[in-house]
């Protein structure tokens, strides 16, 4: 399948936009946010890709400029793997660790799974209307 040039700029464009917006939010919340912002933020961020990637699915597709600015850009920025990461390497309790690492994935999990849910409701139940 051959893209257009045209569209990798606008996906390109869209993502840089969604990204600068999705890490400032990220930035804000860890600074407002005092106990373990990261995990908050990881675990919102999963429910919400969830949420929209399902929605999209059961509705009509979103232009690509849209669906990847918001996924790659936006809520890839929000998240962030290597900040969950590095918050485990800081983490001096062993008990700390564990907890704080079954959380984040156990937890990423089920919140990406509550909002495959949530979205795939909400896009059959508007459908049927």
């Amino acid at each position: 399948m051959k893209i257009k040039k045209s569209q990798i700029i606008g996906n390109t464009l869209s993502i840089m936009i969604c990204a600068m917006l999705g890490g400032s939010l990220r930035y804000w919340l860890s600074q407002v946010i005092s106990l373990w912002p990261m995990l908050g933020i990881n675990l919102s961020g999963c429910l919400i890709l969830g949420g929209l990637t399902f929605y999209w699915l059961e509705r009509k597709p979103l232009a690509e400029w849209i669906t990847v600015g918001l996924g790659t850009g936006l809520l890839g920025a929000f998240t962030s793997f290597s900040s969950f990461t590095l918050d485990v390497v800081k983490m001096t309790s062993p008990g700390l660790v564990w907890g704080y690492v079954l959380l984040g994935i156990g937890g990423g999990l089920l919140a990406t799974a509550s909002g495959c849910y949530i979205g795939h409701y909400l896009g059959t139940r508007e459908v049927r209307r």
